[in-house]
């Protein structure tokens, strides 16, 4: 499916080429940290991390990373890193990464929804070329909107503002393996507290 949509809005075969490529080396980036966990998660930092800064080289502070220790599950960790490559690519082509000065702010946070704990990531860029919105919608748009949507049952907001792109990121966690043991410890830990505290 990757390639088939790849070739239809390649302008060239060089172009397709560049971008298929870079599309498979995002999944094996996945896959890669899927491995060191027994495909059991992966640290959206990390993902992150390693997504951006191959488009960086000595530029390592134009990018800003920021949020807590938040672990996704093999699905997640599949999408998101498509995701970061998609809009890492447009920032570097086009974008704030595209020239000097140019920055880029990544943070994210979880919060409660009911029974749910929503994940939102924020992408901010700022110093780039002026933003304008694009004329069609193109495969690595409708990549983030689709997936997050569809894969991951939350949804992706693009707003092409003048002074840089932004996209906010938002979908239920529903809990990797290592986030319910912390909540398990962290409620045996606050019920411990309260025991102790109480009357005897």
């Amino acid at each position: 499916s990757i390639a088939a949509q790849t070739l239809l809005n390649a302008p060239s075969v060089e172009a397709f080429k560049g971008a298929f490529e870079g599309r498979l080396k995002a999944l094996a980036l996945a896959h890669g940290l899927l491995t060191q966990s027994g495909w059991s998660e992966a640290e959206l930092g990390e993902l992150i991390r390693q997504t951006v800064m191959p488009y960086l080289a000595t530029r390592t502070d134009s990018v800003s990373l920021s949020g807590p220790a938040t672990y996704l599950r093999p699905r997640q960790v599949v999408t998101m890193m498509l995701v970061m490559h998609e809009l890492a690519v447009n920032a570097a082509k086009y974008g704030a990464l595209s020239q000097e000065g140019g920055r880029l702010a990544i943070d994210w946070s979880m919060d409660r929804q009911g029974p749910e704990r929503i994940l939102r990531v924020r992408w901010t860029e700022s110093g780039g070329p002026p933003v304008q919105p694009p004329e069609r919608t193109g495969f690595g748009t409708t990549l983030i909107e689709r997936s997050i949507a569809h894969e991951l049952d939350g949804r992706a907001i693009l707003e092409y503002r003048p002074g840089g792109l932004v996209c906010e990121l938002q979908f239920p966690l529903r809990g990797s393996a290592t986030d319910l043991l912390r909540e398990a410890e962290s409620s045996a830990e606050q019920l411990r507290s309260d025991l102790e505290g109480g009357p005897s």
